[in-house]
């Protein structure tokens, strides 16, 4: 992503403008990073509210300054009593999206010599994934957003390229540069799956030579959260840090359980 200064200061309206007219000038810009906020109080306040919004499971961290919902970072340190960190789950964001991974084979077992991410991959007792010698091609997940940014009017019109449907978007430009808004479900990319986050929430840098200093929260279904967890706590119940409810938007229910995570990630990319 480009070397540029950050031009949000965290106070940028995330309530999607009603109209932007198009100037018939996109740009298009290439993800080319994504990773954990590694801060629990750095993100966004998902649920609209400033404490527990549903029943919070076991080792669920506690909300960050202001309402802020990033769980994903808030469980980090607990995750590093036990063996586990976030520096897998990094590694696998940024293997997703550049198409190269660290070569792992299955070794001692049932299925020797296949690719493997980790040793539950691999059939029999003493098996085991093991590092090969060279980085070997995987398929890339290309997330791309097409942008049309109207300074006049302080807006942007955006649209997401993924595998799937594209995602039109309206988005706020502030005069600085700083885009901000709303922008649903992204896929959240992993070797060898590709999840989502939802409800997500959006503040970045955008100049014609990229976007950067972006701050992407959103939420993860339970399907997603347990990927997730298990990329850096081999072996962990992912319901024991439920914070959230993943609907669309996530509701307020002090009585019900929370069936979802929070998360921010830090974002940047480049113009194509």
């Amino acid at each position: 992503m480009p070397d540029q200064d950050n031009a949000c200061d965290g106070s940028e309206s995330t309530e999607n403008p009603a109209s932007c007219t198009p100037t018939g000038n996109p740009i298009t810009y290439r993800l080319t990073v994504m990773e954990v906020e590694d801060d629990c109080n750095v993100g966004y306040d998902l649920d609209g509210c400033n404490g527990e919004s549903c029943v919070p499971s076991g080792l669920a961290p506690a909300e960050g300054m202001s309402g802020v919902d990033n769980a994903l970072a808030g469980f980090a340190p607990t995750a590093e009593g036990v063996g586990g960190n976030l520096k897998p789950l990094n590694k696998q964001l940024s293997d997703a999206l550049c198409g190269l991974t660290e070569g792992r084979t299955c070794e001692g077992g049932d299925d020797a010599g296949e690719r493997c991410a980790r040793d539950e991959e691999c059939r029999g007792v003493d098996a085991r994934c093991v590092s090969a010698d060279c980085r070997v091609e995987i398929a890339t997940t290309q997330i791309r957003f097409v942008i049309d940014a109207n300074p006049m009017e302080g807006c942007a019109n955006l649209t997401v390229l993924t595998d799937g449907e594209p995602s039109a978007h309206v988005l706020n430009l502030s005069d600085d540069g700083c885009m901000s808004g709303r922008l649903g479900t992204i896929p959240l990319p992993l070797v060898g799956w590709t999840y989502s986050l939802d409800n997500t929430v959006v503040r970045t840098t955008v100049s014609p030579a990229g976007f950067s200093h972006g701050r992407l929260g959103g939420t993860m279904d339970g399907a997603t959260m347990s990927e997730v967890i298990g990329t850096f706590l081999v072996g962990a119940v992912a319901t024991i840090v439920l914070d959230i409810n993943a609907s669309t938007p996530p509701t307020i229910d002090a009585a019900a359980e929370c069936n979802g995570l929070s998360a921010t990630l830090v974002i940047g990319g480049v113009a194509e």
